[in-house]
């Protein structure tokens, strides 16, 4: 064991040797760095997967998401689909983008831009290296074996619950290494508290947070009350209260109770056998599907999940990570208990879930609440007749309506797809570039320059002039030369009236290697602009700058 890294001994028919990265050890860096911490030589991994071979060694990792998806994972240009998401990882970050690693050598890589949905100074305030993430496959170049990702989280948030399962597992296995000294007796605990059930304990310590609650025959495992879970009880050491489950950590040996009477009244009695367990998660299980959409209350903020309870179904408790993959190093959105969330349900209580119900928060998946997503059409009970209650989610305009059906029918026409910008501009929408990138796959390249131009313009008029100062820039970048780019991007910079953005500008476009012609016409439009906006010196200073120019060139 090193600090970077762990060394294992593979089983197989010949002695073979492994390396596990101390960023393998977990999907999420917290629970990495703690295991890394409590690992010792003769613990056993019971499942590593190869992510690469460097002559006798073997790169090995234990990363749930990558275990879980092994077969799916690519290993070769040739097995990747443009639009998919892939499970991987952050192998290197650099200034200008992030590259991510698949199995092998594999490797793609997200420029800043397509890295965040919010621009942030260092990419490293927003990765880590080694960091599990979710990639949305842009663009794949099979002559340069180059491949173009994005890991925002807009186009690659998790449609599982393997998040937070990873973490439930991962609890697990701390609590395993924590207890490798302990009597088998000792870990035993666990099996006694079920989650939903009805436990004693007696009141030991009371804060301005809540109660602090011990249990008979159970030495060193506690149980805490929250104010918010009180329930309107008042309490005080030496009390015997009867409390809900609502969660535990076997790694910290906590036991996380209620009193609210809601969650009392729809609990069961304590626990005591595997086969009581087993009818309460079949009688939940009926009431639940999979991917069923529900409305919850947040019950308990923890640092990395939430405990919500389900109203409509007797106050189940469930579980939601509050980050996912590619956010686990941004700030994450605040709840508080007694918040109304809606989430789905991913995974219902068994063995690979730590015996938990395990949901997906909206707000993480970004599903929205309309009928038109895949994900949200749950299987109803009503049949065609039935009269059923309805709310309007979404009401679409005529004209939205009629651009969407034109451009089934004209893809490759330059207008109708500005009709469309324009159009999603007026309703004050944010996902132009969605609309900008749909536009570019499916127009002839030859039409590119126009649309991305045109579509800057209307940025300008009707939207964020940052956007339109960013399609500008990406487009000059790829044609310096384009003197008609120049003037156009100058003429919405002029109408905006920013009078340092405009002359900086200017300066650019002079400061370029660029025939005579097109020179005089840069060096025209400036003094033009200078005659208008500035005063002698600057109308000056643009006639000596084409003078220099000139003396260049002829020289």
């Amino acid at each position: 064991i090193t600090p970077q890294a762990v060394t294992v001994h593979v089983k197989s028919k010949g002695l073979l040797k492994g390396t596990v990265s101390a960023e393998h050890l977990a999907d999420h860096h917290e629970q990495a760095k703690l295991m890394m911490s409590l690992l010792r030589p003769g613990f056993e991994l019971d499942k590593l997967l190869i992510i690469d071979i460097d002559g006798n060694n073997l790169a090995l990792s234990s990363k749930y998401s990558l275990i879980k998806l092994a077969e799916e994972l690519p290993s070769d240009i040739s097995q990747l689909q443009p639009n998919s998401v892939v499970h991987g990882y952050v192998c290197n970050l650099i200034e200008n983008g992030c590259f991510v690693r698949f199995l092998g050598r594999l490797t793609g890589f997200a420029p800043r831009s397509k890295a965040i949905d919010e621009p942030r100074a260092d990419l490293s305030e927003s990765f880590f290296v080694g960091q599990s993430v979710r990639a949305n496959i842009v663009d794949i170049n099979q002559e340069k074996s180059r491949i173009t990702l994005s890991l925002k989280q807009s186009s690659c948030a998790s449609v599982d619950a393997s998040f937070i399962q990873e973490y439930f597992l991962t609890d697990e296995k701390i609590s395993d290494l924590q207890s490798s000294d302990i009597t088998e007796s000792e870990c035993s605990w666990v099996e006694k508290f079920s989650i939903g059930s009805l436990v004693k304990g007696t009141v030991h310590e009371q804060n301005e947070l809540g109660l602090v609650v011990n249990f008979d025959n159970i030495d060193n495992v506690l149980g805490f009350i929250p104010q918010y879970h009180l329930g309107g009880a008042t309490l005080e050491h030496g009390s015997v209260v009867e409390a809900v489950v609502l969660d535990l950590s076997r790694a910290e040996r906590l036991v996380d109770l209620s009193l609210r009477p809601e969650l009392r009244n729809n609990s069961t009695k304590e626990v005591s056998n595997n086969q009581s367990k087993k009818k309460r998660r079949r009688a939940i299980s009926k009431e639940l599907e999979v991917h069923q959409r529900v409305s919850a209350v947040v019950e308990i903020v923890k640092e990395q999940y939430l405990i919500l309870s389900i109203p409509e179904h007797g106050y189940t408790i469930g579980y939601a990570s509050i980050s996912d993959y590619n956010t686990q190093k941004l700030p994450v959105e605040q709840f508080s208990a007694g918040q109304s969330v809606v989430a789905s349900v991913e995974a219902l209580q068994n063995s690979l879930t730590s015996g938990r119900l395990l949901l997906l928060l909206d707000s993480v998946s970004g599903i929205s609440d309309t009928p038109h997503s895949k994900r949200t059409k749950n299987k109803f009970s009503c049949g065609v007749g039935s009269v059923v209650h309805a709310e309007i989610t979404e009401i679409k305009p005529l004209e939205v309506r009629l651009l969407d059906e034109m451009i089934k029918k004209f893809k490759q026409s330059c207008k109708v797809w500005l009709r469309k910008v324009q159009s999603h501009l007026k309703q004050d929408e944010d996902d132009i570039q969605s609309i900008v990138n749909r536009a570019l796959l499916c127009l002839p390249r030859h039409k590119h320059i126009k649309f991305i131009s045109q579509t800057a313009i209307l940025e300008f008029k009707c939207g964020v002039a940052e956007r339109g100062r960013s399609l500008f820039e990406g487009v000059l970048r790829e044609y310096p030369k384009r003197t008609d780019l120049w003037s156009v991007y100058l003429d919405q910079e002029i109408r905006l009236g920013e009078v340092d953005v405009i002359r900086s500008l200017f300066e650019r476009a002079i400061s370029l290697s660029l025939p005579p012609k097109k020179m005089k016409f840069l060096f025209k439009k400036f003094l033009e602009y200078e005659k208008t906006a500035g005063d002698d010196e600057r109308v000056e200073y643009v006639k000596q700058r084409a003078m220099e120019y000139a003396d260049s060139t002829l020289a």
